[in-house]
């Protein structure tokens, strides 16, 4: 038998027809639970206090431990997508890979600006980039205080000299001066149904760019059983509907595209890059 923290179940083998085969069941049964407890598909009311609560809880159980346990994961053998395909695998290679990524993205737009984290959550992105070299300010803002804390004592353990602050970013934002390059990483898909506000605030700082790796669903191709699963959840879940266009509209979208390796197959990672007129004068 093989366990699947994805689906959080064990599976009798480890071929992807069997996960997509288990993957299928699990998202019909939620739909239809939902369709007939409430009439929609939408599993439950997301609200702000609920994703801070949930993200407190889940953050307080969490223990620094190593540099690459802690940024990276040590996520035991499961289905993800690595260099574009669908298989049972290190997850961890996607984390990699999508970090390596978000890395040089990062380092094409960063002059003397800062580089600041839309929904840093444990502010990993950040420990990764200060790790390889970027030394632009790094300013993370996240929702859920413990989240803050917990990237604080993490950032002062690994020498990394981050700023992360408290912040509900559909909110007035605190103060940053000039800004480079504003990064989210699977966070505005957290965000329930204002993740407008959180986007016309990040116009606000005035960045060169802004660098999305989020489960843009407009970005995933085609019609292969993975992403039609991925587009009921995403449905299920209430997330990033309309994100595309509300993005597009920031500046000129230089980049946009699925990307091949995603730790989770059933939120498979896209990537927005939208540059914005004059950063400043």
């Amino acid at each position: 038998m093989t366990y699947s923290n994805v689906l959080k179940r064990e599976l009798p083998n480890q071929r992807v027809s069997t996960f997509l085969a288990y993957a299928t069941y699990s998202q019909l049964r939620d739909a239809a639970s939902g369709l007939l407890r409430h009439g929609r598909l939408r599993r439950v009311e997301r609200t702000v206090e609920r994703v801070r609560s949930g993200y407190d809880d889940g953050r307080s159980k969490i223990e620094i431990g190593s540099f690459d346990d802690f940024v990276i994961g040590n996520w035991p053998s499961d289905f993800a997508y690595v260099d574009g395909r669908l298989q049972f695998t290190d997850p961890n290679r996607a984390t990699h890979a999508r970090m390596q990524g978000m890395l040089e993205r990062v380092r094409r737009y960063a002059g003397d600006g800062a580089v600041v984290e839309i929904g840093c959550g444990t502010g990993r992105n950040l420990l990764y980039l200060a790790r390889h070299g970027v030394t632009n300010p790094l300013v993370g803002l996240e929702l859920s205080p413990v989240s803050v804390d917990l990237a604080r004592r993490a950032a002062e353990s690994f020498g990394h000299a981050i700023r992360y602050e408290e912040c509900d970013i559909t909110r007035t934002l605190p103060e940053i001066g000039p800004v480079d390059v504003v990064l989210s990483v699977h966070a505005f898909e957290m965000m329930p149904r204002v993740f407008v506000e959180g986007l016309v605030n990040i116009a606000t700082l005035r960045p060169k760019a802004a660098v999305f790796l989020e489960p843009i669903e407009e970005l995933w191709p085609g019609m292969s059983l993975s992403c039609m699963l991925a587009r009921l959840r995403v449905r299920r879940l209430d997330r990033l509907s309309g994100f595309h266009k509300h993005a597009a509209a920031l500046g000129k979208v230089v980049e946009a595209r699925f990307l091949g390796d995603a730790i989770n197959p059933l939120n498979p990672t896209s990537v927005m890059v939208v540059e914005f007129g004059e950063r400043r004068s």
